[in-house]
């Protein structure tokens, strides 16, 4: 075999590569089974120095020895430190800031006893800097692999770097630990701006959420007592919610300042509603709904209630196209309402995308203006806005 580096040559001669018997202190150049099932037979070593760049080149070569050969099969060649003591091949490996690590396999072995990494040695301090690139969820699982895993996992140190930097000027409440505020403000809305709106977390990410209470909306004819009704639901997180007696002209609006949420997230927005027994007038007609950063005209409607055609604007920033949705109950993979497990219903009215270091308003609409008929029966509790992850996990019950 031989091991080449750049303008350094060197042979080690080995008498075989076949397995050899014995209690595992083998010489170097002898085959050691790994931990992952297979074989590894080490090719040489070298030094990296700070400052210094070079390629480096690695060779097993049998040229000269006229016979046939066979019956290897190659993985690869693996490059790991070496500190003189052969400490363990590790089961997950740090990719573009994510930790992917087997927890299944990991929890499996050590639960069952099985030979496997043994990571109840490494410091504390290395797990919590390991865990803290995962996700609330993965902490969660990974708290099963072994007591010393549990107690870093529901340290303040991991909690508090899934917390928002502002989550103290938020809320007030008081835990005995961070990871319990942390669950508290995924399952107990936080109400601020005087009652307005609602702050929470997202329980699998740890993003912001905000839903604009609706006081907070724009509600075309809201003011006025023979078209909207507001009160007091027990059902509702809010103190009022708005109740439409009867109109034709059904225009909601809704704006929130990207800064609110959290940057590098795709959001979606949700209008959450719920009907009364004089629920009509939406049945026939499609509401137009959308969502969009201001100035960009391609998530507004013109006066006519038309889009109009869409203008350039930064990707990053463009919202969803206008879309139809039907606020009556019915079955079928449209945007139909669905159930929440309030007790509410929602729709979605579109996505956008929020960037690190970019701060937009962003507005929200929901209207059906061109219908010459009355529509009555709808009660508004707001419009929540929330990350979106494409598997919208469990945030409603079915679909109505």
């Amino acid at each position: 075999m031989q091991f080449q580096l750049v303008n350094d040559d060197f042979d080690v001669h080995l008498p075989t590569t076949a397995p050899v018997e014995g209690n595992g202190n083998y010489p170097k150049e002898r085959p050691k089974e790994r931990r992952d099932g297979s074989s590894e037979i080490e090719l040489g070593e070298f030094l990296t120095k700070d400052g210094e760049d070079g390629e480096i080149e690695m060779s097993v070569l049998q040229t000269k020895g006229c016979h046939r050969k066979g019956g290897l099969v190659v993985e690869g060649i693996e490059i790991r430190p070496k500190d003189g003591k052969e400490q363990c091949l590790y089961a997950g490996h740090i990719n573009d800031g994510n930790l992917d690590v087997d927890f299944h396999t990991l929890t499996q072995t050590q639960s069952k006893g099985q030979d496997s990494p043994d990571f109840s040695t490494l410091p504390e301090g290395c797990i919590a800097s390991i865990v803290s690139l995962t996700s609330p969820a993965d902490v969660c699982r990974l708290a099963s692999v072994s007591p010393n895993f549990k107690s870093v996992c529901d340290s303040n140190v991991v909690w508090a770097l899934f917390l928002p930097l502002d989550c103290r000027q938020i809320t007030s409440r008081s835990f005995s630990s961070l990871k319990e505020l942390y669950f508290s403000l995924c399952d107990e809305p936080v109400l601020i701006s005087d009652g307005t709106m609602s702050f929470s977390l997202d329980r699998h990410s740890g993003k912001k959420c905000i839903m604009l209470s609706a006081r907070a909306l724009s509600i075309s004819w809201g003011d006025n007592p023979d078209y909207w009704s507001w009160y007091h639901m027990p059902s509702s997180r809010f103190a009022e919610v708005a109740e439409l007696f009867h109109v034709w002209w059904f225009e909601i609006r809704g704006t929130i300042s990207s800064c609110m949420l959290s940057p590098g997230t795709l959001y979606a927005a949700y209008l959450v509603f719920n009907y009364t027994k004089i629920f009509q007038g939406f049945d026939f007609p499609s509401v137009k709904v959308g969502v969009g950063f201001a100035g960009d005209e391609a998530g507004k409607l013109a006066p006519d209630g038309t889009a109009p055609k869409p203008a350039p604007a930064n990707p990053a920033l463009a919202p969803a196209q206008r879309a139809l949705a039907e606020l009556a109950p019915a079955k079928g993979n449209g945007n139909y309402p669905k159930e929440r497990r309030d007790g509410w219903l929602e729709i979605e009215l579109g996505e956008f995308l929020t960037k690190d270091g970019e701060d937009g308003e962003v507005e929200m609409s929901v209207m059906e203006t061109k219908g010459a008929h009355w529509k009555s029966g709808l009660v508004v509790e707001g419009i929540e806005i929330r990350p979106k992850d494409g598997k919208e996990k469990c945030l409603y019950a079915r679909r109505v």
